[in-house]
């Protein structure tokens, strides 16, 4: 492994939460197919649950291969169904890129094409926090001597850069890896739409018949391996399917009974006075639910009391 991937993705949060370095991580099973099955360049498929790291799967052996090949240009491009996504993990990369040398850009219809544009037009300017590598403006992502190593967009945005001319210069035959982010949600005209973009882009790069690594990321397990080929126009086989394994989980054959709660006498002396709901939630919250619960049972305590009150009054 290149020495500057296991010193890469090391950060602190908001909270002082510290996050280690890719060198520290002890991959999942799904991931560490998916690592292996990428370094060799062969098509891969993502399929695990929300939340389970698909991006990390195929973003460190992309990161590894940029960093073997230094340079400006398009080594990875990243296709999203939505801004909100692509937003999110620009995010991210920026701190997992922050001083490995490797850059990226995010090009949507978000993106301003310079700081006059952005003002002008109220998008956001560059945050000033933003890691050095981060390319954010039009204007120096189609700048030659700064292509981006990593190019993350959407399949509209794709559409806009295959026909200007001034875009179509990002793509050449150096570009590597396809990523097709949440490909489950390619279907119907969408799909078509998307499956014909991604063969001019082959054929854009002069890479057809298994020269280009497609991967693609899932969700959904159920007929992703179909729609993926199809999608990328590519041989996915059943082996390429990186998907998720659980843990048995192992019981007790005497069965699991936690402790109960213990509440102390002084904690019940503050009951003596019903009326006061404070030391009611209190006491609820510190013995017997969480907060969300002993909100909806007071609130329902509440109504039901309000309900018989008026139904007296209505008898007298």
């Amino acid at each position: 492994m290149h020495c500057a991937l296991l010193i890469a993705g090391e950060y602190v949060d908001e909270k002082d939460e510290r996050y280690p370095p890719f060198g520290e991580w002890t991959l999942f099973t799904h991931q560490q197919q998916a690592v292996e099955q990428i370094l060799t360049n062969r098509n891969t498929i993502v399929a695990s649950g929300t939340g389970s790291d698909k991006t990390e799967a195929f973003f460190v052996p992309i990161l590894k291969y940029c960093l073997q090949h230094p340079g400006p240009s398009i080594k990875a491009l990243i296709l999203y169904p939505m801004n909100a996504l692509t937003n999110d993990q620009c995010e991210r990369f920026a701190r997992y890129l922050a001083g490995t040398g490797v850059t990226f850009a995010r090009y949507t219809g978000d993106t301003p094409e310079d700081e006059a544009d952005a003002q002008f037009n109220d998008k956001e300017l560059r945050p000033e926090q933003l890691c050095a590598k981060a390319i954010w403006y039009r204007r120096d992502i189609r700048d030659p001597a700064r292509l981006p190593n990593i190019l993350m967009t959407n399949y509209a945005m794709l559409e806009f850069l295959l026909l200007r001319k001034l875009d179509r210069a990002l793509f050449n035959q150096r570009l590597q890896f396809l990523v097709l982010n949440e490909v489950h949600t390619y279907h119907g005209a969408r799909g078509i739409e998307a499956a014909c973009l991604i063969r001019r882009l082959k054929e854009r790069v002069g890479k057809l018949n298994g020269a280009l690594t497609c991967i693609s990321a899932s969700a959904t397990v159920k007929g992703v391996m179909r729609s993926a080929g199809e999608l990328f126009s590519e041989a996915f086989q059943t082996e390429h399917i990186c998907a998720e394994q659980y843990q048995p989980v192992e019981r007790d054959a005497a069965g699991y009974m936690p402790a109960a709660p213990t509440i102390e006498e002084t904690d019940t002396q503050q009951l003596r006075d019903l009326s006061d709901l404070d030391r009611v939630y209190d006491f609820c919250l510190d013995h017997i639910a969480s907060d969300e619960l002993v909100i909806t049972a007071m609130d329902a305590v509440i109504t039901r009391a309000s309900t018989l009150q008026r139904s007296s009054w209505a008898r007298c």
